[in-house]
């Protein structure tokens, strides 16, 4: 009998039994039947099942098979999922401060960038305060640098290079701010203030060469000019004069007090003679009150200018900069503080897009930071979130190409990009895993925010090749193919390969092949290997699936289809116990008892995952 599957009813099936695979035997000899025809509506398809289901021993069943013709084609693999789409990023623009809006610097629609002033509130009062943290800022800049200062004063420095003339200080003394430690002089330079006659003077000018006699050591010296005095007095001879200054090097031993003469550019001599000075001399002063320490010069020893002369110690000194330290970090924080207010009072763009939504204007008065002042949107992408089932997530990878359709736009399809794969998956009261997957669309063309769109992620995909229906393929990737096609006549040892006790007996007209698989989808599955273009093979399309018991139309989807405990003439007990199985019963068996011997035996032959019901 082609495409039919004769099978013994068995004696006793339990609901709660595991699935055992139950072997199909053809019986010669036939007893009084009684048949019985059952119309099953299904869900995806237009399938009509006929059983015929005998009570005697030696009563047998027949289930039809569908063919199909193994064929080429594209297979696609993909996820899918709905939501609302989004612009890429959104801000809504609030205000940190409060006050009267001064001046507003956009239009609602138009495109600015990140920075962009939006609006400016009047800032007036701050403004004061901040002047006033200003100036406390710098002074006590001012007053840290004092204090900075006079702690590094406690090193006293020679401030001249010289001769210590006299030591005023001894280790141990107390000494106060502005002191002398010790008196220097310059003994390189020497310098004499000599009179000249006035119309003599007149003709001489600063720098000029002088030759200088030292009368005390009998020798002369080359001098210069360095200052010719303004005024005019009378000397003892009763001729006008005017005082000119000439400096000179110190030969080596020449003292202040030595009597010196000169003549200046060898025409022009002094009136009378003069006495030396030191150049310069100086003092070496205490420039912070402290303790003396110790001391590094002694009276006649030279100094050169920056050289440390002496150390003070002053607690003081080290306690009065660590309070302007204090103060100035105080005085700054202050200050930054009232500039980041002051910054407040300037609105600016936090984000490049579109302005959507614009509230204030100028002249409104802001009166609480949550009033959203505008809205700014970047539109350069819009953005879909999926959730995609845990069983699914591996599947996806970050660049994958997602097909976007809306409602709202009717024959338009988008392209988007998987962006991001949440790690983070989010449990439902139900036990389901989901993970966030973000979609970006470049190109949305006549797309809006919120509009309601589904996706579609390409995951795998196969062109041309060999293909059949899922429910095709059962237990150790097996095959019912018929006899006369080609892979069945090339494969003359796959029936005997295949184990009865988990495929069941073969149905007339077929045998099983073994072939490889590739990709599959709900629907088709791709045979890379053992069967031809052409093959036809056999099997039940699965059109209303139970995914509970895993058979097709699995037990207790189909009520009330015979009558157990009678009436019809089939008890609870037999081949099927009332209320057994999937199926709900107790006095009368359900369509699950029914579909024992249909879903038990032909599910166990050809997908091996039900159990009998």
């Amino acid at each position: 009998m082609s495409n039919e599957i004769i099978e013994k009813q068995p004696e006793s099936v339990s609901a709660a039994q595991p699935s055992a695979p139950i072997a199909l035997k053809k019986k010669k000899k036939h007893s009084r039947k009684r048949i019985l025809a059952i119309v099953i509506p299904v869900v995806a398809a237009a399938a009509i099942l006929t059983f015929f289901l005998t009570r005697n021993k030696g009563e047998e069943t027949t289930v039809s098979l569908t063919d199909y013709t193994v064929s080429r084609g594209d297979l696609n693999v993909s996820i899918s999922g709905s939501g609302s789409v989004e612009p890429k990023d959104q801000y809504s623009v609030v205000s940190l401060v409060e006050g009267d809006i001064t001046g507003d610097y956009f239009t609602k629609g138009q495109e600015i960038q990140e920075g962009d002033l939006l609006y400016t509130i009047d800032a007036s009062d701050l403004e004061r305060s901040l002047t006033q943290s200003e100036t406390s800022l710098k002074k006590a800049q001012e007053n840290y640098q004092d204090a900075q200062d006079d702690l590094n004063n406690l090193n006293v420095k020679a401030e001249i290079s010289g001769l210590v003339t006299d030591l005023k200080v001894s280790v141990g003394d107390q000494v106060q701010a502005n002191s002398t430690i010790a008196e220097v002089a310059d003994t390189s330079t020497l310098v004499v203030t000599l009179p000249f006659i006035s119309t003599d003077a007149q003709k001489l000018y600063v720098g000029q060469t002088a030759v200088i006699t030292l009368e005390d050591y009998d020798s002369t010296v080359t001098g210069k000019v360095v200052r010719i005095s303004s005024g005019q007095q009378t000397s003892g001879s009763g001729a006008l004069v005017t005082d000119v200054e000439l400096s000179f090097s110190n030969p080596g031993a020449v003292q202040p007090g030595a009597t010196v003469t000169a003549v200046v550019g060898g025409i022009y001599a002094c009136q009378s003679s003069g006495t030396t000075e030191w150049a310069s001399d100086g003092k070496i002063v205490a420039k912070t009150a402290g303790q003396v320490t110790s001391l590094n010069i002694h009276t006649g020893d030279s100094v050169k200018a920056g050289t440390v002369v002496a150390v003070l110690d002053s607690d003081s000194a080290e306690s009065a900069l660590e309070n302007a330290e204090t103060s100035l970090e105080n005085a700054q924080i202050s200050y930054e503080n009232a500039q980041d207010q002051l910054n407040n009072y300037n609105i600016t763009a936090p984000i490049s897009g579109t302005v959507v939504t614009k509230n204030s204007k100028a002249g409104d008065k802001i009166s609480s930071s949550s009033t959203t002042m505008a809205v700014i949107a970047d539109m350069s992408q819009l953005v879909l979130d999926i959730d995609v089932d845990e069983l699914d997530i591996l599947s996806l990878k970050e660049g994958q190409q997602a097909t976007i359709t809306a409602d709202a736009l009717d024959g338009q399809v988008f392209t988007g990009t998987v962006e991001n794969i949440s790690t983070m998956g989010t449990s439902s009261s139900g036990g389901v895993t989901t993970y966030e997957v973000r979609i970006v669309i470049d190109d949305y063309g006549d797309l809006l925010p919120g509009m309601s769109v589904d996706a579609e992620i390409q995951v795998e995909s196969a062109t041309d090749v060999l293909m059949v229906p899922v429910e095709a393929v059962v237990r150790g990737n097996y095959v019912l193919v018929k006899t006369d096609s080609a892979a069945a006549s090339s494969n003359p040892t796959a029936e005997t390969s295949a184990n009865p006790s988990i495929l069941g007996d073969v149905p007339d007209g077929y045998e099983y092949v073994q072939v490889e698989t590739g990709i599959a989808n709900d629907e088709y599955i791709e045979i890379t290997s053992g069967l031809s273009e052409g093959d036809v093979v056999g099997y039940t399309p699965d059109t209303a699936s139970d995914t509970t018991s895993g058979f097709p139309m699995g037990g207790g989807s189909i009520t009330g289809g015979i009558t157990g405990g009678g009436g019809s003439g089939m008890t609870g007990g037999g081949s099927a116990p009332a209320g057994g199985g999937s199926a709900p019963g107790g006095g009368s068996s359900s369509g699950g008892a029914t579909r024992s011997s249909y879903s038990g035996s032909y599910r166990s032959a050809f997908s091996g995952t039900g159990q009998s019901s």
